[in-house]
């Protein structure tokens, strides 16, 4: 069984891209190993930081990034709190510790992601949930298929 995350776009597409190698969260996570990314329904609304205290609209293309889809997967391979790290996650989309709190955050973890597969084809009608979550047996298959077209390992 392989579980997933849900995660609003831009940021998830960024992922599987192999751009955004660091995810926000205000929990660490024991999970370790593959997880699905799954876009959720909304674009996010941006990041809040002490360079850039307000928010930007994004570019038009965002709006043509699937959403309620898996489009890929990614391992987690650590985690570990902001408060324990310095400016080198900034550049792979994590943020401060500091910046939590302009963006709702109690807490800020860094999961520390590798190995980005995007789906040639994004399974679509994926409803999402909050936190790391099991996907049904029909997007399990898809899944499993859509790695292996990605990777040639089927």
């Amino acid at each position: 069984m392989t579980n997933a995350l849900t995660i609003r776009n831009p940021y998830a597409a960024r992922i599987v891209a192999g751009v955004k190698t660091i995810e926000n969260r205000t929990r660490p996570t024991q999970v370790r190993g593959q997880i699905l990314i799954h876009a959720g329904g909304q674009v996010h609304d941006g990041i809040l930081t002490r360079e850039n205290p307000t928010r930007r609209p994004w570019q038009p293309s965002v709006d043509r990034l699937p959403r309620m889809a898996v489009i890929g997967a990614v391992n987690i391979a650590s985690v570990h709190n902001a408060l324990n790290c310095g400016d080198e996650c900034i550049a792979y989309g994590g943020i401060r510790a500091e910046d939590g709190e302009r963006n709702g955050m109690a807490a800020v973890h860094h999961w520390m992601l590798s190995n980005p597969i995007q789906f040639v084809t994004p399974i679509p009608r994926v409803r999402g949930q909050l936190g790391i979550w099991t996907p049904d047996d029909r997007v399990q298959h898809l899944a499993s298929l859509a790695i292996a077209e990605v990777t040639g390992r089927g």
